[in-house]
């Protein structure tokens, strides 16, 4: 869990910890012990801190969009925690929006498309 909270502190990193540790709360959670538990919600917790304040884009979104579906899967049984899933995921869909979701784009594929050319000519703008 060290190792995914360092990587969640570096923009560059973000992303794939995000995605690491929805992987790891799939498929961990059920078996986990409770000091497991609380180490996984504290590493949740910290993410949606971090989109919060310091990763706004929407790739970033779009990553802890798939952590809160996770936690909101397996932390449904817990309802404290299943409280704080299902505002990550509110909270993520209203960054994010329903559209996105429906349209099935990956968080690391829209983090990974460049950006939109630029005109030829710098005095003529985007739109003419």
């Amino acid at each position: 869990m060290e190792e995914i909270l360092n990587e969640m502190g570096k923009k560059s990193t973000f992303i794939s910890a995000t995605n690491k540790l929805a992987a790891h709360v799939s498929s961990s959670w059920a078996e986990g012990s409770e000091k497991d538990r609380e180490a996984m919600f504290g590493a949740c917790k910290r993410a949606f801190s971090l989109l919060r304040s310091r990763y706004s884009a929407i790739g970033f979104w779009r990553a802890g969009r798939g952590l809160a579906e996770a936690c909101v899967t397996h932390m449904e049984q817990d309802p404290k925690r299943a409280v704080a899933a299902r505002e990550w995921l509110a909270l993520a869909e209203a960054e994010v929006g329903e559209g996105d979701k429906a349209s099935g784009v990956d968080a690391a594929q829209q983090a990974a498309q460049p950006p939109p050319p630029r005109p030829n000519n710098p005095e003529e703008g985007f739109f003419g």
